[in-house]
């Protein structure tokens, strides 16, 4: 955010100074996203639970489905953390 692309041609140092410059910004970003992946982990685990123990069939269908998109969410950020991409 806040940020301009601009275009290099291939090869030139300001191409490879833009690819440096997007490396160290994920670099610096992935603690952030790794805490966030952590607390969105214990999210998923309480919905999980309130799921499991619901009284109301409908209501525990719903946390399920809950649930299952915030695994799939949990998935996406971990890949962000990954350091092998």
């Amino acid at each position: 955010m806040g940020h301009k692309a601009t275009w290099a041609p291939p090869g030139s140092y300001e191409a490879a100074r833009a690819v440096r410059l997007r490396h160290d910004r994920a670099v610096a970003a992935r603690p952030e996203i790794s805490s966030i992946a952590t607390t969105l982990e214990e999210l998923t685990r309480r919905i999980g639970g309130l799921a499991e123990t619901a009284d109301d069939e409908e209501l525990a269908g719903e946390l399920y489905g809950v649930e299952r998109a915030l695994t799939g969410a949990l998935r996406r950020l971990r890949k962000l953390t990954d350091p092998r991409g």
